[in-house]
This record gives C-alpha cells, sequence and structure tokens, in this order.
C-alpha cells in the first residue's frame, strides 16, 4: 500500500430506522487502496452521549446496537487489511453543519458532574472500538472568542493526552482567524513541546469548493514571520500538513460549485500546482454514499477508481 494518505469520508451505512446497508461499502473498501476511512459523523449530545448521525452509538458508557455494527465493520476491514490493500487506519469525525456538536464539548468539559463523566467514559467507549483518531469538523462560530477558539484546543489535548488520540481539522474556511490560532493555542498548552494535530483535512467541495491548498499551506508557513509574530503552531512544512478533500461525482447532489470529480479529473486537479503544492502527504475522497448510491458518470466509478485516482495524482505521474 501507498504511504500516502488516502482517506475515504465513509457515510451511507445505515438506512431507514437504524437498519445496517454497509454491506456494499464494505466490500468496495476491500483491496481498495484506501488507507484510512473516516467516520462521519458523531454528534454530542448535551448530556456527553454520542450518536453516529441519527443513530444511537454510545450512551451511558454503553455501545448501541450502531456501535456493534460499526465494530464490525472496522474488525473486518483491519482483517483483511493485514493481507490486501484494505484501509488500516480508522477515525470518527465529529460535527457537521447545522449542528451544536461542540457547544455541547464546551460546556461538557467545563462541568464535573455527572454529564462529565458519562461523555468521557462514551469517548473511551468509543475510541476502543478501533479507532486511532479523531477529525474536528467543527462549523458552528467563527468568532475570534467563545465555543472554537477556547474548546478546539482544550478538546484536542484532552483526547491527545487521555488516549494517545491522532487529531486532524476538518476546515471549510477562516485560516487566519480561526484555524491557525487553534493551532497555536494548542501547541501552547503543549508547552510548545510537541503538536498533536498531524493535518488539516481541507474541504474543497460546497463551503469550501474555492479552497486552495497551495494557499492554505501558504498561510501555515507565513504564520509566524513578520515584525510582531503570533505564536507559533509547531507546523513546519504547510505543503505536508494540508491534504484537500474532494468530492465525488453524483448526479443527486445539490452542489452547484462545479467542485466533483470523476476519478480521470481528480487525478487531474491533484497534479495541477495551481491547486496543490508538490509534495502533499494526500487526500480524501467525500463521500462513500454517493460513490454507491446516485452515479452520475457511466461506467459507474468505484471507491477503489478513487484511490487509485488519489495516488496516481499526488506521484506526479
Amino acid at each position: 500500500m501507498s504511504s500516502t494518505f488516502v482517506g475515504a469520508y465513509t457515510t451511507g451505512l445505515f438506512g431507514n430506522h437504524g437498519s445496517w446497508q454497509g454491506e456494499t461499502i464494505l466490500s468496495q473498501l476491500e483491496n481498495s487502496n484506501i488507507s484510512d476511512v473516516i467516520l462521519w459523523s458523531i454528534h454530542v449530545h448535551s448530556n456527553g452521549d454520542l450518536h453516529y448521525n441519527n443513530e444511537p452509538l454510545v450512551i451511558g458508557g454503553k455501545s448501541q446496537v450502531a456501535a456493534e455494527h460499526i465494530k464490525m465493520f472496522i474488525g473486518s476491514l483491519r482483517r483483511t487489511g493485514s493481507i490486501n490493500q484494505s484501509p488500516k487506519n480508522f477515525w470518527f469525525s465529529i460535527g457537521s453543519g447545522g449542528v451544536s456538536d461542540y457547544a455541547s464539548v464546551h460546556s461538557l468539559l467545563n462541568s464535573s458532574g455527572l454529564d462529565n463523566l458519562n461523555f468521557l467514559k462514551n469517548l473511551e467507549v468509543l475510541f476502543n472500538m478501533g479507532a486511532i483518531g479523531f477529525d474536528f469538523d467543527y462549523e458552528e462560530s467563527f468568532a475570534n472568542t467563545g465555543i472554537g477558539p477556547e474548546t478546539i484546543p482544550k478538546f484536542t489535548v484532552e483526547l491527545y493526552k487521555r488516549f494517545g488520540s491522532r487529531i486532524t481539522y476538518c476546515p471549510f474556511c477562516s485560516a487566519n482567524s480561526f484555524w491557525l490560532p487553534c493551532l497555536a493555542t494548542t501547541y501552547t498548552l503543549m508547552e510548545q513541546a510537541y503538536q498533536p494535530v498531524e493535518a488539516f483535512n481541507l474541504q474543497c467541495y460546497s463551503g469550501g469548493a474555492e479552497n486552495l491548498p497551495v494557499t492554505w499551506a501558504s498561510d501555515l508557513d507565513t504564520w509566524s514571520t513578520g515584525t510582531t509574530p503570533p505564536p507559533p503552531t509547531g507546523v513546519s512544512h504547510g505543503t505536508g500538513f494540508v491534504r484537500p478533500i474532494l468530492a465525488v461525482t453524483d448526479s443527486n447532489d445539490t452542489d452547484t460549485s462545479g467542485s466533483q470529480y470523476t476519478p480521470a479529473t481528480m487525478t487531474t486537479e491533484l497534479q495541477s500546482t495551481v491547486f496543490i503544492n508538490t509534495g502533499a502527504s494526500g487526500a480524501s475522497i467525500w463521500q462513500t454514499a454517493d460513490v454507491i448510491e446516485n452515479p452520475a458518470t457511466l461506467p459507474v466509478p468505484t471507491i477503489g477508481q478513487y484511490a487509485t485516482a488519489i495516488v496516481t495524482g499526488l506521484s506526479g505521474s
């Protein structure tokens, strides 16, 4: 398997009324060259209970039915990943648009009651389902003060110190005004000894359709410069830190930004130095449900073909 980070934001595992429908996605991920599965999305309720989209996942420290399905999903891919090109790494993405997950996280981390204990126990159960890390899809308030810039670093350090978790951030806007300050605060909380955030998984579709990884990498590289530089982020190489997420083609998608790709056009985009610098460490597809459910092109692309597109595009070949 390539050492390139080849991610798949994984959706479409459950149908109506919580029915499991993940077998097609599972079979496509097997031997696909996808290295990392990002399970989207975890939602945090005000009492610390965790849901996977609409499905109860970990409630009161106990795994629910959906959790058992996801554990089997991870376990199956991990077993095949030991002998072929199946994914070996599994992440849980927390948050999405139109929710208040991080408002809940903020309240829970700043409390000392039963809800706080419930939240921490639920996170432990979630992590032990086979994850290596958490991805922060924060899309709530981007003000300079308040829940976001206080909670994102605090939650990052909590997960790293408690579980040894790997962390990625999943931004779609506000590099200099929000996400880079979050990195700098996290690095400060770690006494500038280590940056536990390993990458920006940069949304380059929908609300982030105009994003260019080259711009975000440059912002990182120039952050701690000037006559009165801000605190350092602990990131030494912006190009290797920024990994684009590209949307697959889907005929039912309402995104009219033009930021959807076939495998061929995804390869072309990842070879464009206007879009991304040579030396980028990886990229991901958004999202597996769109590959499976409503393809807009024939023959139907597979998850494996998109993985190959990423590897080929980033190798420059």
